[in-house]
């Protein structure tokens, strides 16, 4: 490492990050390079300026035929920090140098520091040759079409069409990676994180499954058939709320994820099925969804104090037979419910699918996560062997690399039984005693960071119990789900100038209309205010991004 993490001042920070940091800019006829931005894609073809190609160069490896190192800030998370203090003493970086002959010199700030580090760096001007920033960038404020505008990152278009064969071939075959890894603008700023599938379906709707069985009733999919599993939860269980969800913090209701899809409706920004971009929570569908939620709040269907509950009293009451229902994600209100539970073999739990309002329609509103999962790493313009460090990125983006960075090496950290693949997690454990087991395979893997995962590439195997839940989420429809939200500058400080008081017009709103406290009869205006509000310049922005997307990519 560059510094030592322990304590420090930030001055401190300060003078080692500036000194460390030190770099000239490329130079002007580098080949490949740009700084300027164009609405093409010249993975699609040649651009103006740029020689004519017939596709990448091979990557041969080693890459250079002389030793070279290149500095690469990054921020290590807390799992990782809990048994590495530089990615260096990780076993596949390692590998991974041996391989193409370039040392990276990781510059990581202590724990805690990233946002003030990464902005003093930027001031300064003093720049590594690679920066990582998990994310989009909006955390440190960091913005990537501004930032090529003004010379800080380089834009890669020209330098991955050249020397990036790789990546350039899965965008090539893959529509949708190609649309999530070019900005609106027809920059491509970063090499990111993806994924050759959707992530797993994160959060939806989950049932006492004993319960359902006890009473004969089959896991309901219509909205006529929770409303009749609710009541005999509540008559027949003596369930004080027969289903529980979290209005604060992470929720699946809120998020419109559970049943407000039924209604063709939305909380937020949606799609009609056809390209065009609507606000959900003011359309038709939506009246009639807050109408059925005041309706189980009055008999009694939902806790009375659903607008206040937190985790721990959900949890108490789904966990001792108070509750019959809820939403939640895989992990904590699935998976972890059932092993806390294992002293209880009759507690059972199942997933339910994302509901319709009658036989014969569909949902097409659920969680949806991007395959584009961040982690993007950005070549900076003081980079003077942006080349090299495209193709050393791009070897990263191979079928036995990737695989390499994602879940170590074959004999090391797992092994191949009858073509299966089997972590050795207990050998692991017994070599290195002194290694928190939760966070061992880090010693050895980056379970996140730029690179492609495919498809079965997991060391840590979902129980048979939870993937099935995950699959039943995952057979919801996402044809109305928002797509292509990267704004550009202005049209993000737009959204951030409107859409607060929107938010919190329509949450204040959404409560006084289940509770009762504001009648039905008044959704029109409700309306109508949130369209002074300004609503509709956010729904044009969205369709402008929509459309030069979908233009983009025809």
């Amino acid at each position: 490492m560059k510094f030592m993490t322990k304590t420090v001042t930030l001055l401190l920070v300060v003078l080692l990050t500036v000194s460390l940091f030190a770099g000239c800019v490329v130079q002007e006829n580098t080949p490949g390079v740009s700084s300027g931005t164009t609405n093409e894609d010249p993975a699609q073809g040649t651009t103006e300026g740029t020689p004519e190609s017939t596709g990448p160069e091979p990557i041969t490896i080693p890459i250079v035929d002389k030793p070279l190192t290149l500095t690469y800030w990054v921020e290590i998370n807390t799992d990782q920090a809990t048994v590495i203090s530089d990615y260096n003493e990780v076993e596949a970086l390692q590998e991974l140098e041996r391989l193409t002959g370039i040392h990276i010199d990781y510059i990581h700030p202590p724990q805690g520091t990233a946002k003030e580090a990464f902005t003093l760096m930027l001031a300064t001007e003093n720049l590594p040759d690679i920066i990582e920033i998990s994310g989009s960038g909006s955390a440190m404020n960091f913005e990537p079409d501004k930032a090529i505008e003004d010379g800080v990152v380089l834009r890669l278009n020209e330098l991955i069409a050249q020397y990036a064969p790789n990546f350039t071939n899965l965008r090539a075959t893959d529509k949708e990676l190609k649309e999530i890894t070019i900005r609106e603008s027809g920059n491509i700023a970063s090499f990111p994180f993806i994924t050759e599938e959707e992530p797993n379906v994160a959060a939806g709707l989950i049932i006492r499954q004993d319960w359902l069985e006890e009473l004969s009733i089959e896991v309901p999919e219509t909205i006529d058939e929770w409303t009749a599993m609710l009541r005999v939860f509540k008559d027949q269980k003596g369930a004080e709320a027969p289903f529980t969800f979290r209005y604060k913090g992470f929720n699946v209701l809120k998020s419109s994820l559970a049943f407000v899809g039924a209604y063709q409706a939305n909380y937020s920004h949606m799609e009609d099925g056809n390209d065009k971009v609507i606000y959900g929570a003011i359309q038709p569908g939506f009246k009639d969804f807050l109408a059925q939620m005041n309706q189980w709040y009055n008999e009694g269907l939902i806790h009375p104090d659903w607008a206040t509950l937190d985790n721990k009293t959900l949890d108490t009451m789904n966990l001792t037979g108070k509750a019959g229902a809820w939403t939640g994600n895989r992990g904590v209100q699935f998976t972890n419910y059932l092993k806390s539970m294992e002293d209880d073999p009759g507690f059972k739990l199942v997933g339910a699918p994302f509901p319709i309002l009658k036989e014969g329609d569909t949902c097409e509103i659920r969680q949806k996560a991007s395959r584009n999962r961040g982690f993007n790493a950005y070549i900076t313009t003081a980079c003077k062997n942006p080349i090299e460090a495209v193709k050393w990125f791009d070897y990263r983006y191979s079928e036995e690399i990737s695989k390499m960075l994602l879940v170590g090496r074959e004999g090391v950290t797992y092994n191949v039984v009858d073509g299966e693949v089997v972590p050795r997690t207990e050998e692991l454990k017994k070599l290195y005693p002194d290694v928190n087991a939760t966070y061992i395979l880090q010693r050895f893997s980056l379970y996140s960071n730029p690179s492609y995962r495919r498809k079965g590439i997991n060391l840590t195997p979902v129980k048979p119990e939870t993937q099935a839940v995950q699959d039943l989420w995952a057979e919801t429809g996402t044809s109305k789900v928002l797509r292509f939200t990267n704004m550009m500058p202005d049209e993000e400080a737009r959204k951030n100038e409107v859409m607060p008081a929107i938010d919190a017009y329509r949450d204040d709103m959404f409560l006084k209309f289940v509770l009762g406290m504001e009648s039905l009869d008044t959704f029109d205006q409700y309306v109508e205010h949130i369209k002074k509000l300004g609503v509709d310049e956010i729904t044009a922005i969205y369709q402008n991004i929509l459309d030069r997307t979908l233009a983009a990519m025809d």
